[in-house]
């Protein structure tokens, strides 16, 4: 049923669309409407949206043929930039399943540290794959506060 694969710019589009709907329907959980909408007022699309994809390793998971999730690692700086599961797909371990391909690149590539800031709704994930809290902390976007959480994994 999961099959993990690279991104191909088709994806664009699908990949802003599950960027929206993770925010606004899955982080609802944990976080308000004020919040979810300053996070991300629509689905991401058009030449920046692309430009930002062609920047990073992204890997996309699917499930039974439709665009499950995506995740993005920038290898110059170790950053695991965007990390989104469409809601309907929570709770079958695609997340996870497409930090292990992340991490997996990262070894290869000679990165010795991984960061991200993780949501309220993804830090247990990250944690439950090894990483480590470093620093809970709360960014502003529009005017309107979100916690997050720095995490980082090193490879020993």
């Amino acid at each position: 049923m999961l099959h993990i694969r690279d991104y191909d710019a088709r994806d664009a589009e699908a990949l802003g669309q599950v960027f929206y709907d993770a925010v606004h329907e899955g982080a609802g959980a944990v976080y308000t409407v004020e919040q979810c909408q300053a996070w991300c007022q629509h689905a991401p699309s058009g030449p920046e949206w692309r430009g930002r994809l062609a920047a990073s390793s992204v890997v996309v998971a699917e499930w039974d043929n439709a665009v499950a999730g995506f995740m993005t690692l920038v290898e110059a700086s170790g950053l695991i930039d965007l990390a989104y599961v469409g809601p309907r797909f929570h709770r079958k371990g695609i997340a996870s399943a497409l930090l292990a391909v992340l991490e997996g690149r990262a070894k290869v590539a000679g990165v010795q540290t991984l960061h991200t800031e993780a949501s309220l709704l993804a830090e247990p994930m990250f944690a439950a794959n090894g990483w480590s809290a470093v620093k809970r902390q709360v960014v502003e976007r529009f005017g309107v506060r979100l916690q997050n959480c720095r995490m980082e994994k090193v490879f020993g």
